[in-house]
């Protein structure tokens, strides 16, 4: 069961996701109306907006939600969800910003929410046509062409899938995945390769300075497994928010949450030389106590959930990788819980780097404290006797307890565009 709803809820994902969302919803307007642009409007809650703010736009130099929209529009190709823009080129690049430009695209909020809603509207000498996204980056919930509906609501399998590892506790996450036949988890690591590959692109493109001053090189040779670990895990995420042409491989709709959960557990199976069944179990634990953290939270939040769920859940995979047993769990989720709760999402963009550093760091220090039976005490703040509480207690936190972070966040924003900061194609 276990292993159907980490399969179910992995896709690739190019570039950051949430302006693949709204280049995809931009691919689809298209792709039923067509005639000489008019306006493309974007309606879109705070989540999405920030997370698409200052990322870089794959195949592209610019930045940005309105961008993502124009080249959706003019280039995307709607057959390629979250990988739309994969065929983008140069001149469809020049042509976006020329929209952008004349002031064709219109950005405004909608809500301070954790939930993903994305509404394009494409105005053309043809007609108007709405498509609206929501509960999935690739969910469409509704399309209006002229006024009239012409597709309902596809299935929200990302929905089903989170909700459905919602109904077990972490013992049984744990149990159920040390029993698994490791015969059924080769996908996982096709997803590390995926993740892989990201990194190397990045490399090759030259886009990892902040990895290459964090980790002193790029070089893998000779590495720990927690050097290892900073150099795959941060590579491929500076790759992934600088525009690399490389997909990531996302869990709860995130690439980034993807990269931090599966990365670590690779890198350390590959720096200490453990059997590859081992690895591919801890892994397989590691993104199922991602996803059950999500299933709390919310796909989107004023707190970073890379840290707060991919670091969780990567944090338990290398303990399990250890064999240091369930007890060495519960001191794992106090270490995570007690450590890093609250980190602030300001979107997505290189600052990610630096927070997926600081999980990385900490999931070896709870390794190293769970290898002593030590944590916090959960009689103290937001942890609880019952470890399922306090993955809980961190999820009430990062949604709906930081709502008003999350205003502050976009009040900063707002103010960023209103003085006029250079290259903010939002």
């Amino acid at each position: 069961m276990i292993v159907e709803l980490v399969k179910n809820d992995m896709k690739r994902s190019l570039g950051v996701t949430e302006p693949g969302a709204i280049a995809y919803a931009g691919a689809v307007a298209r792709s039923l109306l067509s005639g000489e642009i008019i306006t493309i409007e974007l309606l879109l809650n705070s989540g999405i907006y920030k997370n698409s703010f200052t990322c870089g736009i794959p195949n592209t130099d610019k930045q940005g939600c309105a961008y993502a929209a124009a080249l959706g529009v003019l280039a995307g190709d709607a057959k390629k969800r979250l990988e739309a823009l994969s065929s983008v080129t140069n001149d469809d690049s020049n042509k976006a910003q020329r929209l952008i430009e004349k002031d064709v695209v219109k950005v405004k909020i909608n809500a301070i929410s954790s939930e993903i809603f994305i509404k394009l509207t494409l105005t053309t000498e043809n007609g108007i046509v709405s498509v609206t996204i929501e509960g999935e980056h690739d969910r469409i919930s509704e399309i209006l062409l002229n006024g009239l509906e012409i597709r309902k609501a596809e299935d929200k399998l990302c929905d089903s899938v989170l909700g459905g590892i919602g109904n077990f506790c972490i013992r049984e996450i744990y149990e159920h995945c040390i029993s698994t036949d490791v015969s059924k988890l080769d996908f996982l690591y096709d997803a590390f390769l995926c993740d892989r590959e990201l990194f190397y692109e990045g490399k090759e493109k030259g886009f990892l300075k902040l990895t290459k001053a964090i980790c002193g090189s790029l070089d893998e040779e000779g590495l720990s497994a927690h050097e290892l670990s900073k150099l795959y895990t941060c590579g491929a995420i500076e790759a992934r928010v600088k525009g690399a042409m490389r997909p990531a491989m996302a869990i709860a709709g995130s690439g980034s949450h993807g990269i931090l959960c599966i990365m670590p557990v690779f890198s350390a199976g590959a720096a200490l030389r453990l059997k590859k069944g081992d690895v591919l179990i801890a892994a397989l634990f590691s993104c199922a106590v991602t996803m059950y953290i999500k299933h709390f939270s919310g796909k989107l939040s004023a707190a970073c959930g890379c840290v707060m769920a991919g670091g969780m859940g990567a944090a338990l995979g290398l303990i399990m990788l250890r064999g240091l047993g369930f007890d060495a769990i519960l001191h794992g989720i106090n270490t995570m819980a007690s450590s890093l709760t609250g980190l602030i999402c300001h979107g997505g963009n290189p600052g990610c780097v630096m927070k997926a550093l600081s999980a990385v760091d900490m999931m070896f220090n709870a390794v190293r404290l769970a290898s002593f039976n030590v944590s916090v005490e959960r009689m103290h703040g937001i942890l609880d006797m019952n470890p399922d509480k306090t993955l809980q207690n961190m999820s009430i936190i990062a949604s709906s307890g930081m709502l008003e972070t999350e205003n502050t966040i976009m009040e900063i924003l707002v103010d960023k565009l209103n003085c006029g900061v250079d290259n903010l194609n939002v």
